[in-house]
Parts: C-alpha cells; sequence; structure tokens
C-alpha cells in the first residue's frame, strides 16, 4: 500500500469538506483534490499537526480519505498515480496527463448553471460540445467520471444529534443520496488510521458484532 498524506489549509476546507449530494460534487472533490496535489508535496501523516487533511491511499483500491477532527470520508479515485521528484503526477485509460487545464476544464463544465439545473441535458450536451468539439480522448474522460462508482462512505462522531437506535453517537453512512444512505452504529470512535483498514482491501475483513445498541 502506497499513502500519500496532504495538509488541507483552512482557506479550502469547504472545498472537500462541503456537502456532498450528487455525483456532481463527487467529481469537483476528485477534481480539487488532483490540482491541490499537483502543487503540493506530500507529508508525514503523523508529524503534520494540521486538523484537516487529505490521503491518497493506492494499494489494491484507488482512494481518497479525508480527515477531520469529528467527521472522515473517502471516495474512489479513478486514476493512476505516479511520484517524481516530490510530486505526484496523474493520468487514465484516456489521458495520459490529468493537469490543471484538464481540471478546470471538467470543474468548469460542471459548475455550468445549466449542469446544476439538473433539468436542460441536452442544452448541457451542447455546452460539451462547444468546449470539447471532437476532443475523443476528453470526452470519454468525462464519460468515465460520470460513470464511474464513487464508493461514498463516511465516519461521523456525532454527540449533538446522537440517538442510541437511529443515530448512533459514531457510525458509518453508507452512499450519500438520502434514496440510498444507510448507517452502520459503531461503538468506539474511529482514527484515520482505524477508517482506512476498515475499507483497505489490503487488510483482513472487519467483521461487525450483530448486538442491540
Amino acid at each position: 500500500m502506497k499513502r500519500f498524506t496532504f495538509d488541507i489549509p483552512d482557506y479550502v476546507s469547504s472545498t472537500f469538506f462541503g456537502p456532498i449530494r450528487g455525483k456532481g460534487d463527487v467529481i469537483l472533490v476528485q477534481m480539487n483534490a488532483i490540482k491541490h496535489m499537483l502543487v503540493n508535496r506530500p507529508v508525514s501523516s503523523h508529524k503534520s499537526n494540521n486538523k484537516l487533511k487529505m490521503h491518497l491511499i493506492v494499494s489494491k483500491m484507488n482512494r481518497l480519505f479525508f480527515e477531520s477532527e469529528d467527521k472522515h470520508y473517502s471516495i474512489s479515485f479513478p486514476f493512476n498515480s505516479v511520484l517524481n521528484e516530490g510530486y505526484i503526477f496523474f493520468s487514465n485509460n484516456y489521458l495520459t496527463d490529468v493537469d490543471s487545464k484538464v481540471t478546470s476544464d471538467v470543474i468548469a463544465l460542471i459548475n455550468d448553471d445549466t449542469f446544476i439545473s439538473g433539468n436542460i441535458m441536452y442544452d448541457f450536451i451542447d455546452g460539451l460540445n462547444e468546449e470539447i468539439g471532437n476532443d475523443h480522448k476528453f470526452w470519454n474522460f468525462i464519460l468515465q467520471l460520470f460513470l464511474s462508482e464513487c464508493g461514498y462512505i463516511r465516519f461521523d462522531h456525532d454527540k449533538e444529534r446522537q440517538e442510541a437506535v437511529f443515530h448512533p453517537e459514531n457510525h458509518f453512512d453508507i452512499f450519500y443520496s438520502q434514496y440510498s444512505t444507510w448507517k452502520v452504529g459503531l461503538k468506539d470512535k474511529l482514527s484515520i488510521d482505524d477508517f482506512i483498514n476498515h475499507i483497505d482491501n489490503d487488510y483482513n475483513c472487519q467483521y461487525f458484532e450483530n448486538a442491540k445498541p
């Protein structure tokens, strides 16, 4: 397993710790994460005192993990990662260099008013045609982002809203949609290392006790 850790300054915290309600939000986090990693060197996860961190895990799975004091969450990261002279560079099956321009183009498309409205898909596709034209590699790149499974999972340590049966103080939230999400209660608060170990396929499978709260 390769693990790359990056500090997240407070002034960009909302970029990575804002609400995630749809696939567009996931893609924005992925693109902004790449931007952040392109211009920052990894730090030692155990030496950093920063409260907000991002961890890129490359193993049997490729995932991003975001760490805060009372909340950690993770999404898939469908890109290849190569460390070169202290910085990480990214690619996928369609683009050999997912750079700052590529991520900016994707962010601009996601933030387009037509896309946000969510009810005029043909206008959005026309916008893609104007921006991308006949760049088939970029088209396939966009398509992969929308079709790839995001694998969202979040750990919450939530004292304020805790309720033994429906909202345990410590719990996993699986999926982000209100129509699909469900919780798994936990007895203890998880560190980011425990959270990663629960998900990483390089570690032994975790078992949960079938005990009533």
